[in-house]
């Protein structure tokens, strides 16, 4: 009711791949990489775990940010939504019609005649809850690390030492990309998952 803690939202993810999809390849990117790497470390089973852009742990800079999402933001009407819609962080190559269409899914209506954006914010309510300090030591299953080239989320050195830790890991820098991967350069971001799952197949 208060707020999200990790093991919750580690015990979601568990719980859809354990009824829907047992042992399936999962890709998490941001924060849902990071539950998703805490669900790896805790056991749950999964067959090859692809992070986007995922520290260890957040960042101060994202730390600070906790207070642009923990604060509801609300909107006269649908037209101030869209045109106001932004990513966090802002630094980003997709195209403006691609943000559009990002816009036009992240925003909803309550009921007032006013708009929100479609996630609870209470997520941010509580505080930043550390890792185990060994949680990569635990991780079982084959990881691809995606970093992007100019993300001021995951830098280089976090990321060439999450490889070490790792016990079987493939990083794999993205050019001309930020934090939003998938959205500054696709082609390379599609590329790259596809080459590490043809070649766990294989």
């Amino acid at each position: 009711p208060s707020h999200y803690a990790p093991e919750q939202l580690v015990a979601d993810v568990a719980q859809v791949l354990e009824q829907l999809a047992p042992g399936a390849d999962v890709v998490g990117a941001s924060m849902g990489g990071q539950i998703a790497l805490r669900a790896a470390a805790a056991g749950v089973a999964m067959r090859r775990l692809v992070l986007v852009d995922v520290p260890p742990r957040a960042p101060a800079n994202v730390v600070d940010r906790r207070s642009v999402f923990g604060t509801p933001k609300v909107y006269a009407s649908r037209e101030e939504a869209l045109r106001r819609f932004r990513v966090v962080p802002s630094d980003t190559r997709a195209p403006a019609s691609t943000l559009a269409q990002i816009a036009q899914h992240s925003i909803r209506p309550l009921g007032d005649g006013r708009y929100g954006l479609k996630f609870d914010h209470r997520m941010f309510d509580a505080p930043a809850v550390e890792p185990p300090a060994d949680m990569l030591d635990h991780v079982r299953v084959p990881v691809l690390l995606l970093r992007g080239e100019s993300s001021d989320i995951l830098d280089a050195e976090t990321a060439y030492a999450m490889a070490r830790r790792l016990v079987d890991c493939r990083l794999v820098t993205i050019p001309a990309a930020g934090h939003h991967i998938f959205l500054d350069n696709q082609v390379a971001f599609v590329e790259a998952v596809k080459d590490f799952l043809r070649a766990k197949e294989d």
